[in-house]
């Protein structure tokens, strides 16, 4: 005897499973068989480690969609879902969310600080400039940190007075190996000097004027950020006059080469 079954719902049963699927696949690229869609829902309405599971995911996909999800994250009530907003931004070149990052500079939070001027670093935009140089004074050093890295990979020249001042303040107070890294980041004045190469011939000016230091170790360290700078044989060592008057000579020299450099 044939037993009867109830075909239309063994097929439905059957075909909704992959109904699902391609419902959570149907829009680009996913991350464990679930796109944009599903992803921006549950950084809407999960627990902050579902969140955070959501924001790594909306940045692996890489999307234009998950710019806005990602910037309203940036307000979350939980600081470690707004600090991984802040890193997640960084892999998309979108201006939109540079205001939203900049307001983040000011988060209570310091690892949302620092998420944020590296982001803002990465984005090279320099409307952010002058939001970041107030950080090198934070107290927390890594933000410092993340705030210098991000004024050398903007690379403006306003910023390099700032930097020279915070490098000036680091050979005044502290004797430290370049090459030294402490258990958790780089020494700040390290990475002073590395924004200030960066930054390069708009650098150059205020860099001279910091020769002027009675301190003859601050001066030297200068002249050597000064020699990775303008490379030359002249010898000038670290006296003022010398680089004053060499600059004045070979400044437009230099300068036309960065530019042939750049393009």
């Amino acid at each position: 005897m044939i037993k009867k079954t109830n075909r239309p719902l063994v097929i439905a049963l059957a075909i909704i499973p992959l109904i699902l699927g391609f419902t959570a696949c149907s829009s680009g690229p996913t991350v464990d068989g679930y796109g944009v869609s599903w992803w921006t829902r549950k950084l809407k309405v999960g627990l902050p480690s579902e969140k955070i599971e959501a924001i790594k995911a909306l940045s692996e996909i890489r999307n234009e969609k998950s710019i806005e999800p990602l910037i309203d994250a940036l307000l979350d009530e939980d600081d470690n879902v707004r600090s991984e907003a802040a890193l997640a931004l960084a892999e998309f070149d979108d201006k939109r969310a540079v205001e939203p990052l900049i307001t983040s500079l000011k988060d209570k939070y310091p690892l949302v600080r620092k998420n944020a001027a590296y982001t803002l670093g990465i984005l090279k935009h320099t409307q952010a400039v002058e939001h970041l140089i107030p950080l090198l004074d934070e107290k927390s050093e890594s933000v410092a940190n993340s705030a210098v890295f991000a004024l050398g990979e903007i690379g403006d020249a306003r910023a390099a007075e700032a930097l020279i001042n915070l490098y000036v303040s680091k050979c005044e107070t502290r004797t430290y190996e370049e090459s030294a890294i402490s258990s958790m980041y780089v020494d700040v004045g390290v990475e002073a000097k590395e924004a200030l190469i960066q930054i390069g011939m708009p650098a150059v000016e205020p860099l001279i004027d910091a020769l002027k230091h009675e301190n003859g170790l601050v001066r030297n360290k200068i002249a050597d950020i000064l020699e990775r700078i303008c490379p030359n044989d002249d010898n000038l060592g670290s006296s003022y006059t010398a680089w004053k008057n060499w600059w004045r000579e070979n400044k437009e020299l230099y300068e036309s080469i960065e530019w042939i450099d750049v393009k």
